[in-house]
């Protein structure tokens, strides 16, 4: 067991992304507000474990303490959509709203993937979605050192697996949105720069179309470089009008 927790502690450190300020005043509106004793109690428990100078059960150093407050408040939120959002339908028994009852649950993931759903309906960022479910799976770190913790598997996977699945996911699709917004910033600049930005970057196409082996009778080199230079300065527009 001991083996599985220094294995699964390894494998969740990510590297969080910035917090955006309206997704944070969205989540807390649904956030836990009032924990109950026996939450409080592990909620306690956590903070002692994460931030301790030493602790048999932890892989690397103690956190700090802003770290180990954000995972608890990542907890909460989800704790909160659990109790006020989701579907209890497939519940057999009423579940205690704990960490340890919750996140030791076999249904964990499947519930981490339903609370994914419900963000992305509230219009969340995936970076806000990935921060969030990095702290989820701190939390399942903690309960998985738990004596009472019974490792379980659908499809061949741990609970501990797919919620990573699902952490790498909002951390590729967070990466995609990065990448666009750094695009359009340095490819559409201002409305002054779009021709120059234009030739900039369709130069090597020109060059391309230009030569002797280019034959096409649609789209010659002059009307290539016309056709670009009114379209704003777009290589996806641009390059749609060649097929």
């Amino acid at each position: 067991m001991y083996a599985v927790v220094l294995s699964n502690e390894l494998s969740t450190e990510f590297v969080p992304f910035v917090e955006i300020e309206a997704d944070e005043t969205t989540s807390r509106g649904y956030s836990l507000k009032k924990p109950s004793k026996a939450l409080q109690r592990d909620l306690d428990e956590y903070r002692t474990r994460r931030t301790a100078t030493i602790n048999r059960f932890r892989k690397g150093r103690a956190v700090e303490q802003t770290t180990c407050d954000g995972d608890v408040s990542n907890g909460l939120r989800f704790l909160g959509w659990f109790k006020s959002h989701r579907d209890t339908s497939q519940d057999e028994a009423p579940i205690p709203l704990t960490l340890r009852a919750v996140f030791s649950h076999a249904r964990l993931a499947e519930w981490v993937e339903q609370y994914l759903e419900f963000l992305e309906g509230r219009g969340l960022q995936w970076s806000s979605k990935a921060n969030y479910t990095t702290g989820i799976i701190n939390i399942l770190s903690y309960a998985i050192a738990d004596d009472g913790y019974v490792l379980t598997e659908e499809r061949g996977q741990t609970v501990m697996e797919q919620v990573l699945n699902l952490r790498r996911q909002c951390d590729a699709n967070a990466t995609i949105q990065k990448m666009y917004r750094r695009r359009h910033k340095v490819y559409i600049s201002s409305d002054r720069n779009h021709s120059h930005n234009a030739v900039l970057w369709m130069t090597p196409l020109y060059l391309f179309f230009a030569t002797p082996h280019f034959t096409s009778p649609h789209l010659t080199s002059p009307h290539l470089a016309s056709h670009y230079t009114h379209r704003s300065g777009w290589i996806g527009t641009t390059c749609s009008g060649l097929a």
